[in-house]
C-alpha cells in the first residue's frame, strides 16, 4: 500500500477476514525524492523500504511489535512532528 506521494504505507489486516485493523505507518512529507533516495542509501535500503511508524496515541507499542516480529528494523532516526517523535524504520523487503 502506498500514500499519495508514493511512500510506503503499512496497513494491518485481520488474518481471518482481511478487514483493516490498524495503519502502522504515518506519512511524513517534506523530503524531496532525491533526499528520500539519499536517506535510503545511507540506511542501506531502497526508498520503498523506508517507513515512519506511528508509535503514539492508539498505536502506542506498534514499533516494538513490528520490530519483535522482524517486520521492520529501527534506524534510530526520529522525525519531530508536533508533539511527538516518529521513528524511521526499514521495512523488510519480503513485506513490500
Amino acid at each position: 500500500m502506498y500514500y499519495g506521494n508514493n511512500r510506503t504505507a503499512i496497513r494491518l489486516v485481520d488474518a481471518n477476514d482481511g478487514s483493516p485493523t490498524a495503519t502502522a505507518s504515518v506519512n511524513i512529507t517534506g523530503h524531496s525524492k532525491s533526499e528520500w533516495k539519499t536517506l535510503a542509501e545511507f540506511c542501506g535500503c531502497t526508498p520503498d523500504q523506508l517507513v515512519f511508524i506511528k508509535d503514539y496515541s492508539e498505536n502506542e507499542g506498534m514499533l516494538d511489535a513490528l520490530v519483535s516480529q522482524g517486520i521492520v528494523k529501527d534506524t534510530g532516526h526520529r522525525h519531530h512532528t508536533g508533539h511527538v517523535e516518529v521513528p524511521l524504520c526499514i521495512l523488510d523487503e519480503k513485506y513490500l
